[in-house]
């Protein structure tokens, strides 16, 4: 059978634990910041609720009564308790305690956030961040359910589905994407228009390219139909795909085909040149929550620092 609890709070444990502790009641009352008469009134409640003499006289002063002794303990075990759950509670508010669930797209996790993570980690030893690396369609359904409280996915042109409005975006860098050939491909282009007259010749140029469904392989195709490559036959030329940017690269460089890179990867490699003086395409990558979510100290964090880094490391401002 259940016990019914007494109709306690705080204030009384605490009166009670200052009232014990203090050589007078004139003390505790002056510790507690409150009048005699009003702690006297306190534990006289708290008599009252517990049915039980907390104190008695002892010619000019008041001692412990021996029930008021395990009492006492009780108290003091739940004030600690308070305490720590307040100190966890600002810990979770000024986001150094807690969970964080973070998506990114393998882009994002392979050279864009490293750093970010390995800061992340060093600055809120407390939080326990929790990684997934999936493509950004994969990854805003389930910042759309809630299983993600952040994402950094492509957005073509900066901008998510709709979703019924479920979800907002922060554009955290503006990756650029250049055509990319090894350095003894055959047919060499020594230009885009080179390129684009190549691709449309006889020789017809193979490439090795992001996935056909995805986000990034249609920004990739937009531009390429810009600089006149539409021609190219991408769907029957297409010899191998990946959503891995540095899978490409080495596809690139083992001679599989033409790509269209980001300019960070492509720089890491010593037999891929960059074709041109300008890029394909621009691929937006942006942070996404959901636009119900609650303020949250550690995804805040989390992004400043992703916005921090991205633009020391020199990838494109995204409020040029």
């Amino acid at each position: 059978m259940g016990v019914d609890l007494p109709n306690l709070n705080l204030y009384q444990l605490r009166y009670l634990r200052e009232a014990a502790s203090a050589e007078t009641w004139t003390a505790a009352a002056a510790n507690l910041g409150v009048s005699q008469s009003a702690l006297s009134q306190g534990i006289a409640e708290l008599e009252r609720r517990l049915g039980i003499v907390l104190f008695e006289r002892d010619g000019r002063s008041r001692r412990l009564t021996p029930q008021a002794r395990d009492v006492l303990a009780y108290a003091e075990a739940v004030l600690a308790q308070t305490s720590d759950l307040a100190r966890h509670i600002a810990r979770f508010n000024s986001g150094q305690a807690g969970t964080l669930r973070v998506g990114m797209i393998d882009a994002a996790f392979l050279y864009m956030l490293p750093d970010v993570i390995e800061r992340f980690r060093c600055e809120h030893p407390a939080v326990d961040l929790r990684l997934v690396v999936r493509p950004s369609t994969q990854l805003l359904q389930e910042c759309r359910r809630g299983d993600l409280d952040v994402a950094f996915v492509v957005a073509p042109d900066g901008e998510l589905p709709d979703f019924a409005g479920a979800l907002t975006s922060t554009v955290v860098t503006i990756e650029q994407l250049w055509l990319c050939v090894a350095q003894n491909a055959e047919p060499a282009p020594t230009s885009v228009a080179d390129a684009a007259a190549i691709a449309q010749s006889g020789e017809r140029a193979r490439w090795v390219m992001y996935p056909a469904t995805s986000r990034t392989r249609s920004i990739v195709d937009r531009g390429l139909a810009r600089h006149g490559l539409a021609a190219a036959g991408l769907g029957a030329d297409v010899a191998a795909e990946s959503g891995n940017p540095r899978v490409l690269r080495q596809m690139v460089e083992l001679g599989l085909g033409w790509s269209v890179l980001p300019e960070s990867v492509a720089a890491t490699a010593a037999n891929i040149k960059t074709v041109g003086t300008e890029p394909i395409a621009e691929r937006p990558i942006v942070a996404a929550r959901r636009a119900d979510a609650p303020a949250d100290a550690r995804a805040a964090a989390f992004l400043t620092l992703a916005e921090s880094v991205t633009h020391q490391s020199g990838f494109s401002n995204p409020t040029r």
